[in-house]
């Protein structure tokens, strides 16, 4: 278990800079249009010791109800319990970082949109 003041879960191509001094974990995501036929909707593609990045089906961008738009709430839920940060920061609301804020209150976590 690691500690970090936030948890960032943005779009990978969202501008970073400005949290550069913060000790933050970085849950980037990219929406991609292949993806394996597995069932699933995301997918880790890339891990560091800061972060790590998660392809998700493109049709999880758009609110469309169903349960693929629960795409990053695994790997959301994992790094909640493993960085324990003090607050959550999610960029971008879409169909797959709808639901997020809900399992961090449900975690005790303050989450800002």
């Amino acid at each position: 278990m690691t500690t970090h003041q936030i948890l960032l879960v943005a779009p990978l191509d969202w501008p970073r800079e400005m949290l550069a001094a913060c000790g933050y974990y970085d849950l980037a995501f990219r929406f991609v249009q292949e993806y394996p036929a597995d069932g699933l909707s995301a997918w880790r593609a890339e891990t560091t010791r800061h972060g790590e990045t998660v392809d998700v089906a493109a049709h999880c961008q758009d609110y469309s109800g169903g349960y693929a738009q629960h795409a990053l709430n695994r790997f959301f839920s994992q790094a909640l319990l493993r960085c324990r940060p003090r607050v959550v920061v999610v960029v971008g609301l879409t169909g797959c970082t709808v639901d997020l804020l809900r399992v961090a209150e449900l975690l005790g976590i303050p989450a800002l949109l």
